[in-house]
């Protein structure tokens, strides 16, 4: 009876601990999604860099490009802080619906410290969104500079793909 008992504890538990891991497990995306967000998000930059953007024009331009783009789970345009004004932007659609959030603490999330640090476009590693799209997700951003001899940091986009 004690063997039983142990065989069906360990069962059990091994059962348990396969579906946290399951559970747990989200899946990466494709090198084939991944190209498709790099290639959707150059092109919003260009897009960006022809209009005048401001924090409340951001959300209608943030918007389009996901409606365009309904792969991409949701998108950020975040200017670097200054003494005169600091914010990110953030909208994801939810059944259909934009969603539009304002960041606050944006400076220290990897996927604006990965793109300026680098100097280019940038993959973020997995994480759980609790203050954005509230999903589990990976994030593409883009830093864009000014085309001047400063090399200014205007402000960095960003494409989302949640982890399912």
């Amino acid at each position: 009876m004690k063997k039983l008992s142990l065989l069906l504890l360990i069962g059990f538990f091994g059962i348990t601990s396969i579906s946290y891991i399951g559970c747990a497990k989200k899946s990466e995306p494709t090198a084939e999604e991944k190209a498709k967000v790099e290639i959707a998000l150059t092109g919003f930059v260009e897009t960006l860099n022809s209009v005048n953007i401001d924090s409340a024009s951001s959300y209608g331009y943030l918007q389009s490009y996901l409606e365009k783009n309904t792969f991409i789970y949701g998108a950020a345009y975040a200017i670097p802080p200054s003494d005169s004004a600091s914010y990110a932007t953030y909208v994801f659609l939810k059944d259909g619906k934009g969603i539009k959030k304002s960041l606050a603490s944006y400076e220290s999330a990897e996927w604006y410290k990965g793109p300026v640090k680098e100097q280019k476009g940038f993959w973020s590693n997995p994480y759980f969104d609790n203050e954005g799209g509230e999903t589990n997700m990976i994030t593409y951003s883009i830093p864009v500079y000014s085309k001047d001899s400063l090399n200014t940091l205007l402000y960095v986009v960003t494409s989302d793909l949640e982890l399912k």
